[in-house]
């Protein structure tokens, strides 16, 4: 199929008085590429030149095109060529046009001292070349900067850093639905990416295996660095998870029947154990693995009714002591629920919930000097909370109130100062919050654009913290190693 914008056939005929004879008249033929449209101006001859490109190396191969015509018949030998680009509404711009060899687009066919004539080219807007003939060669300008290199990839992104404090990120490629992993080394630091489920491969000419995956990746090492990612595959409705111990992915279905959401994924004595929402049942699911063999439970029913909704945001976190928290919003009730406990063995609480009903999404669970701690929105209060679960209630504070503060929490530790990367969703900027011992303090860590989707923040060996984003305006990841003011 022919691209928009460009044209095909490639005839150009100039009209001259005489149009019974095209060489006398001034006639020219072209290839491919162009579309003839034939002017009169007075008593110059015009030809009108139509193509769809707007890049200057394409627009260079064009006009030299020009030159077998142009040869041999200069006006006035020493005088540059020089071309003048006028978009419309725009003011004309003359420019040097590299042209190393005598040119002459067209003539009068009557009159080899009438003014030189014009050439009309049309790329993204009408492109006015004056040409008059010159021997001698011109510099060529600069090229066309090559443009930054795009992508569509970090939606959904989850970090985990590995003993050397090396980042590993798990996340969706949007152009593939796929779910990638990236691994990160150096200084700076540089990732290699593969794909790892859902993108299927190309066999006797079709793609086959292919499924809209990568949604809800999430990430974590097990003592020997080897991975652990989980992810929803939105066609089927499955939780997916995937491995690779150095020999290549090894992947399996989890579970099946509208789970997988919001997933979070940890290591429990060296297995994976997964927390999940159930869709389907509105309810908080429970994945783990023995012996090679995966077990699923349900561990938050809610109410049971049908219109249930508990397990929303997931956040898992396997404490010191082997001891699984899941943390996650109930969207009926508008509370922050967090279950405790191992596989089969469930004690499930109500850490917080508030007047307005709509408290506790986007929860992240740390554990610090023996203690647990939560990050999570309170919607309806307009605020970022952070606190310490005594063991019977969560003595929460507000870190930073404002319209839509709070989402994509995520929380690391320097020392014994919590450290939060959030998302502003008016301004959409990513912000830090800092709390030293004297209280909060937060600034925007990264503005000018759409910034703190999906936070993963962690501290690494050398105290310095790593946090991995989605850049919204850039559709990719964003990475950064550095120590907080």
């Amino acid at each position: 199929m022919r691209s928009p914008g460009r044209s095909g056939r490639g005839r150009i005929r100039v009209e001259g008085r005489d149009k019974r004879d095209p060489r006398r008249a001034g006639g020219v033929v072209l290839p491919a590429g162009f579309e003839p449209a034939a002017l009169r101006l007075g008593g110059e001859c015009s030809i009108l030149l139509s193509y769809g490109s707007q890049n200057a190396e394409y627009r260079r191969q064009r006009v030299a095109q020009v030159q077998k015509f142009c040869k041999g018949r200069q006006k006035d030998p020493g005088r540059a060529s020089t071309l003048t680009r006028h978009n419309p509404g725009a003011t004309p711009q003359s420019i040097d046009y590299p042209i190393s060899e005598p040119v002459l687009t067209s003539y009068s066919p009557f009159s080899l001292d009438a003014p030189p004539v014009r050439l009309f080219l049309l790329a993204a807007g009408l492109v006015l070349a004056s040409c008059e003939c010159s021997d001698s060669a011109i510099t060529e300008p600069p090229s066309d900067p090559t443009p930054a290199p795009a992508y569509n990839r970090g939606f959904y992104l989850d970090m985990a850093l590995d003993s050397a404090g090396n980042p590993w990120l798990a996340y969706q490629d949007r152009d593939h639905t796929a779910l990638f992993v990236a691994q990160g080394s150096g200084d700076p630091i540089a990732f290699s990416h593969q794909s790892v489920d859902g993108k299927g491969e190309v066999q006797g000419g079709l793609l086959v295996g292919n499924f809209d995956a990568g949604y809800y990746a999430s990430i974590a090492l097990d003592s020997g660095d080897i991975p652990h990612v989980a992810h929803w595959d939105k066609d089927d409705g499955r939780l997916r998870y995937g491995t690779d111990s150095g020999e290549g992915w090894m992947l399996e279905t989890v579970d099946t029947g509208s789970v997988g959401q919001f997933t979070s994924i940890g290591i429990r004595q060296g297995a994976p154990v997964i927390a999940y929402y159930d869709y389907g049942a509105g309810s908080l699911k429970v994945a783990h693995k023995s012996e090679g063999q995966w077990s699923t439970e349900t561990v938050d029913a809610g109410d049971g009714s049908t219109s249930s909704a508990t397990g929303k945001y997931a956040d898992l976190l396997v404490g010191a002591n082997g001891t699984i928290h899941v943390a996650y919003y109930d969207e009926v009730l508008g509370e922050l629920r967090v279950a405790s406990g191992t596989p089969g063995n469930w004690s499930i609480s109500t850490w917080y919930s508030s007047e307005s009903g709509k408290a506790g999404a986007w929860p992240n669970l740390s554990e610090h000097g023996g203690s647990l701690y939560a990050s999570f929105q309170d919607l309806g209060a307009n605020a970022l909370m952070f606190g310490r679960w005594t063991g019977s209630q969560l003595d929460a504070t507000v870190v930073h109130s404002g319209e839509f503060i709070g989402a994509d929490s995520a929380t690391a530790w320097i020392g014994d100062s919590p450290t939060i990367m959030y998302h502003d969703g008016v301004n959409n900027d990513a912000i830090l919050a800092v709390n030293t011992g004297s209280g909060w303090t937060h600034s925007t860590h990264m503005g000018d654009g759409a910034h703190g989707f999906h936070n993963s923040l962690e501290t690494g060996p050398t105290g310095q913290l790593n946090w991995a984003g989605f850049n919204h305006s850039t559709t990719d990841i964003e990475f950064q190693r550095f120590s907080p003011q």
